[in-house]
């Protein structure tokens, strides 16, 4: 995913950082995160960098993040990284922060509920920022979020002292929860087998989504 900014007059394009995500090419997305093959990340590159996905180089390396063993249990876990190696293109030291959700989300009550993410610091106490995923506002928004991939978020930042890099690590640790807890086919309604099934909300356990759902079947 290559993130572009527009230049102060609005005509020119130039290229920001590139986020790298294996995803379930490489990896077993989706169930119980029991092993290192099985939980989520991404990598954050500096500049536009085109490359194999998962091997791509190290040198623009400016972070990343990462789920831990188990997830978090039952409390959706991702710890943002510094970046340690970056010839190596490595970012498996030590997490700058560690960003914790609600155990439900998702579904239909994304419409009616906003839910908040905490970015907590490892290293010392305090709160770095709190990501937000907003309820839509209006029956536009209501039937964009329905019916489209596009969200709303919200990324405030409390702590002064973080780094321009260390910041760019949490707009894609934000991507990356996004990806993981928000963008899942038929999240809210779908129909198969003559039913019509309807999703209240998701539940997280050990790395897995358990979706909560209201079945309606029957052929009147």
């Amino acid at each position: 995913l290559h993130f572009n900014a527009v230049g102060p007059g609005g005509n020119d394009i130039f290229p920001v950082m590139t986020m790298e995500r294996e995803g379930c090419t490489s990896r077993c997305l989706g169930c119980c995160a029991c092993s290192d093959s099985c939980t989520d990340g991404m990598k954050l590159h500096a500049g536009h960098v085109d490359g194999e996905v998962g091997k791509l180089p190290g040198d623009r390396l400016i972070g990343g993040a990462k789920v831990p063993i188990w997830g978090g249990k039952l409390t959706p876990t991702v710890q943002v990284m510094d970046r340690t190696s970056p010839k190596g293109g490595q970012v498996d030291g030590d997490a700058l922060a560690v960003i914790k959700g609600p155990t439900c989300f998702g579904g239909c009550s994304e419409l009616c509920c906003d839910f908040k993410f905490t970015v907590n610091p490892t290293r010392h106490f305090g709160q770095f920022a709190t990501i937000t995923k907003k309820k839509p506002e209006s029956l536009k928004q209501v039937l964009r979020e329905a019916f489209t991939d596009s969200d709303m978020y919200t990324l405030e930042v409390h702590d002064e002292t973080l780094t321009p890099q260390q910041k760019a690590s949490l707009i894609g640790s934000m991507l990356l929860v996004d990806y993981m807890f928000f963008e899942r086919d038929s999240d809210m309604i779908s129909c198969e087998n003559n039913a019509l099934n309807i999703n209240i909300c998701n539940c997280y356990c050990y790395g897995c989504i358990c979706p909560c759902k209201i079945t309606l079947q029957g052929d009147n």
